[in-house]
């Protein structure tokens, strides 16, 4: 498993991104909150991280173990009814790893999950900018 961890600000990323897989990747963003043990959403760049993604044609997919749980039961996280329809929609209740993926962008630190994810899948990692 290959981590590479950028020193760039979020406004980068997107660009590092784009220079890093084709045009409708399968790219899975790990973490949508700002921060690990909460569902707040309220100032997350990974919001418009993930906006961004869907917007240049990414075949995006989001696992945040704050917000799964909300997505298995059907409901929203507290703070997730303020998410737009279309990433509602990609939340992911949990990982395969079988689940072959272009790109994992690690958005907030998460290793827990590691274990869940393809470990063929590139990384990057953006939670320590």
């Amino acid at each position: 498993m290959k981590i590479i961890v950028l020193g760039l600000g979020h406004v980068g990323v997107v660009a590092e991104i784009g220079q890093r897989v084709t045009p409708r990747s399968r790219i899975l963003l790990v973490g949508l909150s700002f921060k690990a043990g909460t569902d707040d959403l309220r100032g997350s760049p990974l919001l418009s991280l993930a906006e961004s993604l869907l917007d240049s044609g990414h075949d995006l997919a989001i696992y945040d173990p704050d917000l799964a749980g909300a997505a298995a039961a059907g409901t929203p996280a507290r703070s997730s009814t303020r998410l737009s329809s279309r990433l509602s929609a990609i939340i992911l209740s949990q990982l395969s790893r079988a689940t072959a993926w272009d790109l994992v962008v690690i958005g907030k630190s998460c290793p827990d999950i590691l274990p869940s994810i393809n470990p063929n899948s590139r990384f990057l990692r953006i939670d320590r900018l």
